[in-house]
């Protein structure tokens, strides 16, 4: 150790030692003959306490920076140097700041602020009870640099550049751009945008199809949010009164026993309810089928006012050994959002719930990662709707005979539906004829048949609904 202006100074409190502090000017540590640091200080004489004092003590150094005059207690810095300016021990009471390259083959151990400049190697432990400041990795950067709050944060949001894995998202319809049956408002238990269930006893539920802003859109990070849903319900307290919105996934077997992963953005304008999540396997009609499995998926955090994203991994329980309905293809999964559950009829325990709620970008997908929304063409969103419900805005149904007597028309289906569909037909206006009705022939075709009242030509125009929901 070298020191240009080493004095003999007493008086300062908690002198390791306890027998002789230096001041310095210029404090060096040499190894070899070569300076490897050098402080500056402040020169001055025994009577006028300096900036910075020093003590050695069993090749250990400890340094210490003061003010005033004679002041009655100091904190003081350890520092152990083995070979060329490796550290073996630092103990810093105050501030750290490290400007160049260090390594510290020990321990570590800062209870104010440490700043890294350069790069800091610890190979034993490393504790700091304040802030760590360092320096941020640019993206794609495999450093094993400490990284900072704002870069881990990046890491943690949905990236939302496309992924072209076809086929992950399971539940149909997620940006609710479908809307066959209209925007709402649905106010009991039916569908609303295509294959989202509003299901209600005792509550007072209100569900609709608003748009979306550019500040939602900027919110969200992408500005294919169009459409949300929205629930505005009030819970009742009477047993049994819950309140959910949900999608029913044909075929039991296609998640069961499978880990999966559930994903969507909402938010609340009033009120901060949580969302209670459940998978409930639904194993068919006909016959003495197995009762349904709930599982909980898990429950958000009160929502706020912010578009927040969330993501829930969990196991669908096996479906060996159950018992499937008789009528084929009745079997579902069904994705649950429960807004208000009274009784806890579900095992969510979110309660009695009032406020409202906005969905947008449900994913669930098998495997433990949330990936990127999942965007079909808008033609193939439509279809994988219409295997469920199809509407025919306008058909025209017309022929010539006798009085009495009844003409036939056929219609084929845009898809092939689950089921052969149950046939509906809205507002009919009538020439010349009357009692139209019809059956579906097969998942593909509908006859409709129309009775001639005279001998003529009769027709008639309405709207015809195909439904084959589960």
């Amino acid at each position: 150790m070298s020191d240009t202006n080493q004095q003999p100074f007493a008086g300062i409190a908690g002198s390791p030692s306890g027998i002789v502090l230096v001041k310095t000017a210029n404090f060096m540590i040499l190894n070899s003959g070569s300076p490897v640091n050098v402080i500056a200080g402040q020169s001055g004489n025994a009577s006028t306490p300096p900036d910075m004092v020093w003590d050695y003590v069993n090749a250990v150094l400890w340094i210490c920076t003061i003010s005033g005059s004679t002041p009655a207690s100091t904190t003081w810095s350890q520092i152990n140097i083995v070979g060329s300016g490796q550290f073996t021990n630092i103990i810093a009471s105050g501030s750290l700041t490290i400007g160049g390259t260090t390594s510290l083959g020990a321990t570590l151990a800062v209870t104010g602020a440490a700043t890294l400049n350069s790069t800091l190697g610890v190979t034993g432990a490393a504790t700091f009870a304040s802030s760590v400041n360092g320096v941020t990795p640019a993206s794609g950067d495999s450093s094993t640099a400490m990284a900072t709050t704002a870069f881990v944060n990046t890491l943690s949001t949905p990236a939302q550049a496309s992924y072209d894995g076809i086929g992950r998202n399971k539940l149909h319809n997620p940006k609710f751009t479908v809307q066959q049956r209209g925007t709402g408002p649905w106010t009991t238990n039916s569908y609303t945008a295509d294959q989202w269930l509003l299901g209600v006893t005792g509550d007072s539920d209100s569900v609709s199809i608003p748009t979306l802003s550019d500040t939602d859109r900027a919110a969200i990070g992408d500005e294919d949010a169009a459409y949300a849903l929205l629930n505005i319900f009030t819970g009742a307290s009477s047993a049994g009164d819950y309140s959910t919105v949900a999608q029913r996934i044909e075929g039991v077997r296609r998640l069961s026993g499978k880990t999966c992963t559930l994903s969507f953005w909402a938010r609340a304008s009033s009120g901060t309810p949580k969302i209670g999540l459940m998978c409930i396997q639904n194993f068919g009609t006909g016959g003495s089928p197995s009762a349904s499995v709930n599982t909980q998926i898990g429950v958000t955090p009160a929502l706020s006012s912010t578009w927040t994203y969330y993501h829930f991994t969990f196991n669908v329980p096996s479906a060996s050994g159950k018992t499937f309905g008789s009528t084929a293809g009745t079997d579902f999964t069904s994705i649950n959002f429960f807004l208000s559950d009274y009784s806890n009829t579900y095992g969510t325990g979110i309660g009695v719930q009032s406020g409202d709620v906005y969905l947008w970008g449900a994913q669930l997908e098998i495997g433990s990662i949330a990936t990127p929304l999942e965007k079909r063409e808008p033609q193939t969103e439509l279809a994988l709707c219409q295997r469920y419900y199809t509407v025919f805005s306008s058909i025209l149904i017309c022929g010539y005979d006798t009085s009495s007597n009844v003409i036939y028309n056929d219609t084929t289906l845009p898809v092939t539906m689950r089921a052969s569909p149950t046939v509906t037909y809205v507002s009919p206006t009538y020439f010349n004829s009357s009692l139209v009705s019809g059956n579906a022939q097969s998942p593909t075709d509908v006859r409709t048949q129309l009775t001639i009242t005279t001998t003529g030509l009769g027709y008639v125009s309405c709207a015809m609904t195909c439904s084959a929901e589960l």
